[in-house]
This record gives C-alpha cells, sequence and structure tokens, in this order.
C-alpha cells in the first residue's frame, strides 16, 4: 500500500473556498474513476493547515492517475484557481509505503 499525503498551510481567509475546491477536485476525481482525497484538517499544530490523503495499491497506479490528472483541463483548472490561496513554500507532497517485513 502506497499514500500519497499532501500538506499545505492556506492563507488566512480562504480556508473554505480551497476546501471547496478539494471537494471540486475530488468530484472530478469520481467521475474520471480516480481515487479520491480525503481532506482533512489537523486539530493541533500549524494553523489553517489542509492535509490530502490517497491510499493506492502500486506506484504504478499513482503514476497512471498523476499524469491523468495533470493532463485532464478540468482538473487542472481547479487546482491552479488555489495558486493564490496557499502560503507559497509549504506545500509538500510525501509518499508513505507500508513497512516491510524485517528479518
Amino acid at each position: 500500500m502506497y499514500r500519497m499525503h499532501n500538506v499545505c498551510e492556506v492563507k488566512y481567509g480562504f480556508f473554505a473556498q480551497y476546501a471547496a475546491a478539494m471537494e471540486e477536485l475530488n468530484a472530478v476525481a469520481r467521475a474520471r474513476g480516480w481515487r479520491e482525497a480525503r481532506v482533512l484538517a489537523p486539530m493541533t499544530g500549524v494553523n489553517n493547515r489542509i492535509v490530502l490523503e490517497i491510499d493506492y495499491d502500486s506506484l504504478e497506479e499513482m503514476q497512471r492517475e498523476e499524469e491523468a490528472f495533470y493532463a485532464d483541463p478540468e482538473a487542472m483548472k481547479i487546482l491552479r484557481s488555489t495558486s493564490d490561496m496557499v502560503v507559497q513554500g509549504t506545500s509538500r507532497t510525501e509518499i508513505l509505503s507500508s513497512v516491510p517485513a524485517m528479518a
């Protein structure tokens, strides 16, 4: 199992608008048969952060969906609409995997 984990800090006054845009992206994902992101907000820590998580069965599946996403005009229009809502330099993506069996 692989998990794409994306975190960003949203500018004050834009949190609801950014969260709505992420739900719009989930609607596009649903329509295209892609995995939907869990849209989360930490209860403690840095204020105005949004966390997106998507689980994949394989790295190949994740790469296919990422390539399809970036080639999709509707998805990219929504994503680009959020660029002024994010505090520059705060967005980061991690790819996590299941812990391997250890000898």
